[in-house]
């Protein structure tokens, strides 16, 4: 729902057997917002923003299981994708620029995905990073709303 899977929640969802947990945070598309606009209701205006911020609900999720964690929820270039690694992330999801890409036409997404290969490539290789993979062992700082959040949170 884009609102985030908190680290409680992540921990029941690996005892009751998922294979992998996408934490979908908020940052990407609000569903509460579509519905609003959908059902001409403002409620979901109201609950925009209500919701774990993606980093926060990576770092929760990273923190309390073992099972494959999919980042999405404002995921939005190769750099996004590269920082999502560090926090423990499997793989990421996007949306946004590939359906913007997507109104200009298949050349236009076949452009964008090449820029996200690019721009993790450089952020691979700007961390000293020999792959991907080798991203999720570096070390990392957290800072700001982020770093409040889950400090308040006990992490």
């Amino acid at each position: 729902m884009g609102a985030g899977i908190s680290g409680e929640n992540a921990k029941l969802l690996q005892e009751a057997g998922v294979a992998a947990i996408d934490v979908s945070g908020l940052g990407g598309t609000s569903w509460p917002l579509i519905e609003s606009y959908r059902s001409e209701k403002d409620l979901g205006i109201t609950l925009s923003s209500w919701g774990i911020p993606s980093c926060a609900a990576l770092v929760e999720s990273q923190r309390m299981t073992s099972v494959p964690l999919i980042a999405s929820g404002g995921i939005r270039s190769g750099v996004d994708i590269a920082k999502a690694l560090c926090l423990g992330a499997s793989m990421c999801g996007m949306a946004l620029p590939f359906r913007t890409a997507a109104e200009t036409g298949s050349e236009a997404v076949v452009k964008r995905v090449q820029k996200v290969i690019d721009e993790l490539r450089a952020a691979v290789f700007l961390t000293g990073s020999r792959n991907a993979e080798e991203l999720r062992s570096k070390p990392v700082l957290i800072t700001g709303n982020t770093r409040e959040w889950l400090e308040l949170r006990g992490i």
